[in-house]
């Protein structure tokens, strides 16, 4: 099973202030702001010249998914060539738990992604590819 990190999701008050915070480490915007009625949020992509990427995450209203999340990393999302192994892994291991169901992701090009919850109170998310 092959799994990579996609991107570090990050928890924020302003996102064009975090834009520029983030420029001393390299990451320029990547697109532009997003907004996700499905999970109530502004999103905003950051990438360096390695390809490593951050979500800025910036809530809607009292409905977004971020709303009550302390400002900072929210969360670690990987893609996986084989979702069934991931998944029959977390669950055999009981290395923790899916929390939401298949959610359509707008800054993904509407492919589907779902979140979860390691033992050590990690926030995952599995982007799936099409």
């Amino acid at each position: 099973m092959d799994i990579k990190l996609h991107h570090i999701g990050f928890v924020v008050d302003d996102i064009n202030k975090n834009i520029e915070m983030f420029k001393i480490f390299g990451f320029n915007k990547k697109g532009d702001i997003v907004k996700d009625y499905n999970q109530n949020n502004y999103l905003q992509m950051l990438e360096d010249s390695k390809e490593n990427r951050i979500e800025l995450i910036k809530s809607i209203d009292e409905k977004s998914s971020v709303y009550n999340c302390k400002h900072g990393i929210h969360h670690l999302a990987f893609t996986t060539d084989n979702e069934e192994e991931f998944l029959k892994a977390l669950k055999e291991n009981k290395y923790g738990k899916i929390f939401t169901p298949n959610i359509k992701a707008p800054l993904f090009n509407n492919n589907d992604v779902f979140f979860g919850l390691l033992k050590n109170d990690l926030i995952f998310e599995i982007i799936k590819d099409r």
